[in-house]
């Protein structure tokens, strides 16, 4: 297995000839593959507890954080260590659904009835949707639907959530001209406390607002959501309301909002909801804005303040970057499912995917490959 797909990168596992893998796409003679055995990779030695991660954090193919990045693995995963020095751990874990590795496609052979993620084609995708599944895709210059199912049935969106935390602080720092990007925000214990996927914020430091919010959207850092709507609104509490208002006045009738990062509260009735209709007038308002728009299209992000030391982090939208894909945002939770709003560009043209409610990233992933490749146009892939 490889960290990317090609033969110089490096090499983070091997598997045994006859094991089952599950694949995600396969383009340019390379097959992106969740495998069923171990992986090794290095984690930041403050994230190591033992035998498990103590916090949320990215796996590396190399001891750097501008190293080819494998994924996310959250808090609590095994491993098996297999050295250290100050600031790395070289680490064996178990495979999870996150991580991204690469087998040449070769080595692969293909069963008769095929996998899931390989029977979703640019033909049948819509025929094969599951009943739960939440989707719209919108054509954003003609201003209509193309395509939804379930688009007006509220469902928890886990952290599509920040992009209107992003855009509502974003309005807050127009109103507001004593702010500016070199602004330090305080870091309460509360938001250092959040979990799972994090930036380590650490608590009574500061960070710069040019990197709170990028990191925040790019990352789905909980710890900055909690950080940003304490600072924009003095309490969480009270960013939340501003957060409901703002749904209000953009006519988002069936979106509600218990907190800023989009994690599952006690009650699924407490939980964060909308509807797919919604989330595209959501996603459209947000790319209104240049530095949103520039952000959710990065494919990583630095923190040098309110952190140990500076980190990089990598972005997980699907496919960014290729296919015209320039954002914006995926979110996770039991109850919600994975979900994805996407953004899109094809010549003259543009549209917003939103999906939520899947069973898996892979499906997730799939699905909208599909969808891109059969609604939008074949010559998007290159």
């Amino acid at each position: 297995m490889r960290s990317a797909p090609r033969v110089s990168a490096t090499c983070v596992g091997c598997l045994p000839e006859g094991t089952r893998i599950r694949i995600h796409e396969i383009e340019d003679g390379w097959c992106r593959i969740t495998p069923v055995g171990d992986v090794t990779g290095f984690v930041r030695r403050e994230a190591v507890e033992g035998q498990r991660l103590a916090t949320a954090a990215a796996l590396m193919a190399s001891p750097s954080p501008h190293g080819d990045h494998l994924g996310w693995l959250p808090a609590g995963w095994p491993l098996r260590l297999l050295e250290g020095d100050a600031a790395w751990c070289h680490v064996q874990v178990p495979s999870h659904e996150e991580l991204r590795c690469f087998v040449n496609r070769s080595y692969v052979r293909m069963d008769s009835d095929g996998s899931l993620p390989l029977q979703l084609t640019a033909d049948n995708w819509a025929s094969s949707l599951p009943q739960t599944l939440g989707l719209a895709v919108f054509d954003c210059r003609r201003r209509r639907m193309l395509q939804s199912q379930n688009a007006e049935t509220p469902v928890p969106i886990a952290s599509l959530t920040k992009m209107m935390t992003l855009l509502v602080a974003l309005e807050a720092m127009e109103a507001d001209a004593s702010l500016s990007w070199d602004t330090r925000v305080p870091i309460s214990q509360r938001a250092a406390n959040e979990e799972p996927t994090i930036a380590g914020l650490m608590a009574g430091d500061t960070i710069a607002l040019r990197e709170l919010l990028p990191v925040m959207i790019c990352v789905s850092a909980n710890d900055c959501a909690t950080c940003t709507a304490e600072f924009f609104g003095g309490t969480v509490e009270a960013f939340v309301e501003k957060m409901n208002r703002k749904a209000a006045a953009m006519g988002l009738a069936h979106t509600c909002f218990h907190n800023a990062h989009g994690l599952s509260e006690r009650t699924a009735a407490e939980d964060n909801v909308s509807t797919p209709s919604d989330l595209v007038t959501l996603t459209t308002a947000l790319l209104e804005k240049p530095l949103a728009r520039a952000w959710v299209s990065s494919t990583q992000v630095t923190c040098t303040t309110g952190v140990a030391e500076p980190i990089t982090f990598h972005g997980h939208v699907p496919f960014l970057g290729r296919f015209g894909v320039d954002g914006v945002k995926t979110g996770y939770t039991q109850r919600a499912g994975c979900c994805v709003a996407s953004h899109l560009k094809h010549g003259d043209d543009a549209y917003i995917i939103i999906i939520t409610g899947c069973e898996s990233n892979s499906y997730r992933d799939t699905l909208l490959r599909a969808i891109i490749k059969s609604q939008i146009s074949k010559s998007t892939e290159h």
